[in-house]
């Protein structure tokens, strides 16, 4: 009858938690992503150039043609594995290959080299899957790929530390987004929203659970 007695507080005292999280550390993570990107405006090539090295910049502008493919039409890309189904019949992905060289992005008045190749990818990524229809061997290991990446021409907005590189200054990316500046706000904005829609669903129905666990508990008792 203890245990029992527990479920409802414990489960409310989770769910609690989960809201408090979502709203007292995720919320304002999203909102000061959006804010640093608010706050830093675009560089032309030639300001970047004239940039002084250890300054974190902006850049805003395509994916140049000059860049090589490197699968299909991709310039950069990450590679999935599709798993199978976990217990609860959610699709499994694993990531098992990562290609994201040094690109070349065209800005207003010029085009910019990236100094490395361990950005993340971010955004609205083109995708591409090695068969229409998701299967895993288990016996061979062996499941659908799913390449999500950059191909020549996208939109791309960058942020960085600008670096002296071998051609000059050159921006050493911490991601890249496929989409602008104004569409990177506004997803984070949105995100930060639907988080804190979530996270006071979440507060409000563990303190329920939890009231009505510890009301129960003081019933059972008397």
């Amino acid at each position: 009858m203890k245990i029992e007695k527990l479920i409802l507080p414990v489960l409310g005292f989770i769910f609690a938690g989960i809201g408090a999280a979502l709203l007292w550390y995720f919320v304002p993570l999203l909102n000061q992503a959006a804010a640093r990107i608010e706050g830093l405006a675009p560089l032309t090539a030639v300001l970047l150039a004239n940039s002084p090295p250890g300054q974190i910049g902006l850049i805003e502008g395509r994916i140049s043609e000059r860049n090589r493919t490197q699968f299909r039409l991709f310039v950069a890309y990450v590679r999935y594995e599709y798993q199978g189904e976990d217990d609860d019949g959610d699709s499994q992905w694993v990531e098992d290959e990562r290609v994201t060289p040094p690109l070349l992005l065209d800005l207003p008045g010029g085009r910019v080299q990236l100094e490395n190749s361990d950005y993340d990818l971010q955004g609205d990524l083109i995708e591409w899957l090695s068969e229409p229809n998701l299967t895993w061997d288990r016996l061979n290991r062996e499941g659908t790929k799913s390449y999500r990446g950059f191909e020549r021409g996208n939109p791309v907005l960058a942020v960085g530390a600008i670096v002296q590189g071998a051609t000059g200054r050159e921006l050493r990316a911490e991601w890249l987004y496929r989409g602008t500046r104004t569409e990177y706000i506004e997803d984070q904005r949105s995100s930060t929203e639907v988080a804190s829609w979530i996270g006071w669903d979440f507060v409000l129905i563990g303190a329920v659970a939890f009231s009505l666990g510890m009301w129960l508990w003081v019933r059972w008792d008397n």
